[in-house]
């Protein structure tokens, strides 16, 4: 909580040109965005799913498997749902206030760094 997913992916709409507000879709479990070619992206944000097969009532899987880009937020909580390959942003606080953040590539379900 608090470690700064909802900002970083702020900035990453703002490099794929999404100019509209990107907020924590926590209630709604998704928001869609797009930027000016036409775009869409998805954000999603799982705190508060509590039985992972929650999700398939909003079709996940359509979401997942349509060619977009798909920002999740708590994926941790649904690992059985996630997709063999993706990239994985893990953001830690640290002790000064500020942010490690490390980006691993997963292919075919293994860390390529």
């Amino acid at each position: 909580m608090g470690a700064g997913k909802t900002t970083l992916i702020k900035a990453v709409g703002e490099v794929f040109g999404i100019h509209e507000l990107i907020s924590s879709p926590t209630f709604s479990l998704v928001n869609e965005y797009q930027n000016d070619l036409g775009e869409i992206f998805y954000h999603f944000d799982f705190y508060r799913i509590e039985d992972p097969t929650d999700i398939l009532e909003v079709g996940i899987d359509e979401y997942f498997f349509s060619g977009h880009y798909c920002w999740i937020e708590w994926a941790e909580r649904i690992p059985e749902y996630i997709p063999e390959s993706f990239m994985l942003i893990n953001i830690e606080t640290e002790e000064e206030g500020g942010r490690k953040i490390t980006i691993h590539q997963i292919e075919n379900g293994k860390d390529h760094g």
